[in-house]
């Protein structure tokens, strides 16, 4: 009874030794552009500049324009990145002709594969 104690015991040890401990922090996004009440126009290419780096890796980012009801308006750009810093730098093209002028936000995202991350970047369509 003893040995099977002991076994028991170090079996124990072994599973708690080998667990991962979980990735509290999420990913660091740091925008550039757009800036926030820009001005844009339907049709136009808004310039997305942004770096992101996390303690571990990002897994992947996402760039969506929304209106005020959270609805996507526009197409989700999205890359897998394996790093622990990305930085983006590319245009955004507003593709939606039947886009009312108004308040929208570019919701753009980053994950490590446990954490997710939003920045809000409000602008406003002329």
């Amino acid at each position: 009874m003893l040995k099977y104690c002991i076994y028991l015991f170090a079996l124990s040890l072994f599973i708690i030794s080998c667990s991962k401990e979980k990735d509290e922090s999420p990913p660091n996004i740091m925008v550039t552009q757009p800036v926030s009440g820009q001005q844009i126009n339907a049709l136009d290419t808004v310039p997305i500049v942004f770096s992101v780096n996390d303690d571990e890796n990002v897994k992947g980012i996402s760039i969506s324009l929304r209106n005020s009801n959270d609805d996507i308006v526009a197409q989700t750009i999205s890359k897998t990145v394996n790093a622990k810093e990305y930085q983006f730098n590319d245009t955004y093209i507003l593709n939606n002709v039947h886009l009312q002028s108004g308040a929208y936000y570019f919701d753009i995202s980053a994950n490590d594969g446990e954490n997710t991350s939003h920045k809000f970047i409000h602008v406003n369509l002329n």
